[in-house]
């Protein structure tokens, strides 16, 4: 993992996911990317009066918001203090689409867990389409730990591979690691999925869990009983983590903003 993208959008989270990115930087040793995003106003007096003054136009009225944008930069630059690994991008037009954009070159995207909710600031295709993993932070949580325990929920699944093969760097920071199915355990079973992980230098144990509840309750029990800072899962599946439809426990563990979440689809 050498890129990581952070949304720099200038909202009350914002601290949180500098905070996350920053530390996890550091730990993998990779590069940030901020990307600040700045909405294209919806008319422009000037649309079919030419390129030139259409252009003009754009600049006086993206002016304001420019500015607010620097300001911004100066208070984010502040929270990475040392960190010197950090890239600034500005782009214009819709900030889902544009983050969805710079993905394609990025590792890992770190963004709001409140802006991927059903309703949320960001659209739902960053959940199941996003070109690379995602690092969801929740609004209220403690600082993030790299080294704490990590959950990853395993149902076989090419969702569930991916966002395990992704998270590899990260999985290596941690001092514990778990691996859960739920209801039983799937074609692909727990041990390959350990044994990949041990080939990999990480050490990580495996449980099949009872289906005794909606699956993301269980995996926030288990996540809570295994103390852990971090669940990595698919944002797909097609057994126990996936049967209902596309994506539904990753919006389920979204919408209960109780843990941080790698997600790949």
């Amino acid at each position: 993992m050498k890129s990581i993208l952070l949304d720099a959008h200038n909202d009350r989270w914002l601290a949180a996911r500098v905070q996350a990115a920053s530390i996890l930087s550091k730990s993998v040793r990779a590069r940030i990317t901020a990307l600040q995003t700045i909405e294209e106003p919806a008319m422009l007096a000037s649309a079919l009066l030419g390129a030139e003054l259409r252009e003009t136009e754009l600049e006086d009225k993206l002016a304001p918001a420019q500015v607010a944008a620097d300001i911004s930069r100066e208070c984010v630059q502040e929270l990475f203090g040392s960190t010197k690994t950090v890239e600034w991008r500005r782009d214009i037009g819709d900030r889902g689409q544009r983050l969805m954009l710079h993905a394609r070159l990025a590792d890992l995207c770190v963004v709001s867990i409140d802006d991927m909710r059903d309703y949320g600031g960001l659209p739902d295709a960053m959940t199941r389409q996003s070109p690379c993993p995602i690092l969801a932070v929740p609004t209220e949580f403690d600082p993030f730990d790299p080294h704490a325990p990590i959950l990853v929920a395993w149902d076989g699944s090419f969702s569930a591979s991916r966002a395990l093969r992704a998270a590899v760097p990260v999985l290596r920071c941690s001092r514990a690691i778990k691996l859960v199915s739920i209801g039983h355990d799937p074609e692909l079973p727990l041990s390959a999925a350990i044994d990949y992980l041990q080939r990999e230098g990480v050490s990580a144990s495996g449980d099949v869990l009872p289906e005794s509840a909606p699956i993301a309750h269980v995996l926030v029990g288990a996540a809570a009983e295994h103390c852990s800072g971090l669940i990595v899962l698919g944002a797909a599946g097609h057994s126990a983590l996936g049967r209902a439809f596309f994506g539904s426990v990753a919006q389920a563990l979204l919408n209960r903003d109780a843990f941080p979440l790698f997600l790949a689809h």
